[in-house]
């Protein structure tokens, strides 16, 4: 009964990977990670995950899609396409998997075959008006026949830690004037707030802001700062505004990293009373 319904699994992957993708090839809007919801699924003549856990995250590449299936047991990866053509991948129990799916009317069907075809599974995937959960609906065929019903929930997006000291890399960074001879930053993160304790030429202090686009007020220097900072993908973007001593300063971010998380760089576009000034500023973890 395991074996199977582990064989069923890394077939849903191919079939929720699929589903994930609009109709045009090479469209990345489904890329990300998908959550089974045990709960508002019917696994028909399989019993389920033992722990419910099962995680689906997808990369687009092209008219291929890659998958990684993350079980509490192993991470299983595979590569299907959308075009019709049939794609063949080894399972970790042994055999292979078979496919092949195309769009019909703006939907996606398609059938996956196991054990030469002992085992056939016929898709159908649709979508809630909102894109947040995504149905499988499966006709079984082969020694345990039936039906299945799975529900996928689509994960908040993955974002790169800015958890840690961080020092400013003058040697590749513009502040558009004179170069602080001391700019530093110890950030710590909890859930959607983030506590930054900064060291510069013009002293320390504590800035504290959030990344789901609610506002954060902070003084600063006698300055009264209003924030407002959330996710695109992997780049974190906002706007501040500073207000006192007569006059009000405004600045654009956005935060970027390296692949290995250890450089942050933020390309800054400020309006001030003289003009626009622009800064790129690149922070390295030591």
């Amino acid at each position: 009964m395991k074996t199977v319904f582990t064989l069923c699994f890394s077939a849903l992957a191919c079939a929720a990977m699929l589903a994930a993708q609009p109709t045009s090839a090479g469209d990345a809007r489904g890329d990300g990670a998908w959550k089974l919801v045990p709960e508002k699924s019917d696994f028909g003549p399989q019993n389920g995950p033992d722990d419910g856990n099962l995680v689906i995250k997808i990369k687009t590449n092209g008219p291929e899609f890659e998958v990684n299936q993350v079980t509490t047991e192993r991470t299983e990866r595979y590569v299907f396409r959308t075009d019709g053509k049939e794609t063949t991948n080894p399972l970790p129990d042994g055999g292979e998997l078979k496919g092949r799916y195309a769009y019909e009317n703006g939907g996606l069907v398609g059938e996956l075959s196991l054990g030469e075809g002992a085992i056939v599974f016929k898709d159908r995937i649709t979508y809630s008006a909102d894109y947040r959960f995504m149905t499988l609906d499966r006709q079984i065929s082969g020694p345990e026949p039936g039906k299945m019903k799975l529900v996928m929930e689509r994960m908040p997006p993955e974002h790169p830690s800015m958890a840690g000291f961080w020092k400013l890399d003058s040697a590749k960074s513009d502040f558009g004037g004179p170069m602080p001879t001391k700019y530093e930053s110890k950030i710590t993160v909890e859930g959607h707030v983030y506590s930054m304790q900064q060291s510069t030429d013009q002293g320390d202090f504590e800035i504290k802001f959030r990344d789901d686009g609610q506002e954060s007020v902070n003084e600063i220097n006698g300055m009264n700062m209003k924030s407002k900072m959330q996710w695109e993908k992997d780049v974190l973007v906002g706007e501040s505004v500073y207000t006192g001593n007569g006059f009000e300063l405004a600045f654009k971010d956005r935060t970027s990293f390296s692949p290995d998380g250890k450089v942050m760089t933020t390309d800054r576009v400020g309006q001030t009373p003289g003009g626009e000034r622009k800064m790129h500023i690149v922070m390295v973890r030591p």
